[in-house]
């Protein structure tokens, strides 16, 4: 498998280039959510979390991983009616 960065860990061209059309097709998206209040950090997490989807279900190509995002785009998955107790050092404490 090809590599985005050389010997040295630097972006090849390939990875430049990459990243120049991820700046471009995302940006409109990015600035109408800004322009309607939302934070750019939070915009830039949503956004990773729905890149990362993407090379999850490249990886190992399952149905149900489509499925689940399928759902999670019509509003089904009760992920954000999820209430999860925070816990203190890591420890699984409350």
């Amino acid at each position: 498998m090809r590599s985005l960065y050389d010997d040295q860990g630097r972006y090849t061209t390939a990875a430049f280039h990459l990243e120049a059309l991820a700046e471009n097709g995302l940006k409109a998206v990015f600035n109408e959510y800004v322009r309607e209040g939302f934070s750019p950090r939070e915009i830039c997490h949503v956004l990773q979390a729905g890149i990362m989807m993407l090379e999850l279900m490249t990886i190992i190509d399952m149905p149900l991983v489509e499925k689940l995002m399928k759902e999670k785009v019509e509003g089904r998955d009760g992920i954000d009616r999820v209430d999860v107790p925070p816990t203190r050092g890591g420890t699984g404490e409350k």
